[in-house]
């Protein structure tokens, strides 16, 4: 199936965490075993929904914003990309539905395949689905050693 979105020329993974659950990087272990030199990275994060209560709780302790803590977060876990010769780029993507805000930064990039940790894939159900069929681009959704792809 031909992707209506950008035609890739290097792999560009668009992955999501999740900072509020422990299998919530299960996502940036998996893309650290398949970077190769030239790849390209962008670690996101989805303010809303699941992941939300915690950063809001964090942001109202530390009297800061969600976007603050967002960003904070996604610096933290650039640090845990294991190669030294991929890109590596962070964005908080907005919107309350996290299919429309994933397919729309696809859409405006030269994503290449997108992955999902199991917690976001299994608290927002359908998004896997979703995302694959819209963009076609492949989805994986990561756990731990676990990985299902969708395509």
């Amino acid at each position: 199936m031909t992707s209506p979105f950008h035609e890739p020329t290097t792999r560009h993974a668009l992955v999501l965490l999740d900072p509020t659950h422990l299998m919530g990087e299960t996502a940036l272990h998996y893309v650290n075993g398949i970077l190769a030199p030239g790849d390209r990275v962008t670690l996101a994060v989805w303010p809303v929904g699941p992941s939300a209560r915690a950063m809001v709780d964090f942001a109202a302790d530390d009297d800061t914003s969600v976007a603050e803590v967002a960003d904070l977060y996604l610096h933290q876990a650039r640090g845990r990309v294991q190669s030294a010769q991929a890109s590596i780029a962070t964005v908080v993507l907005p919107g309350a539905e996290l299919g429309d805000a994933l397919l729309g930064f696809a859409s405006h990039s030269d994503v290449t395949e997108v992955i999902l940790p199991a917690t976001i894939a299994g608290s927002v159900p359908g998004v896997e689905s979703r995302v694959a069929l819209q963009s076609g681009l492949p989805v994986t959704v990561a756990n731990g050693q676990l990985r299902r792809r969708i395509a």
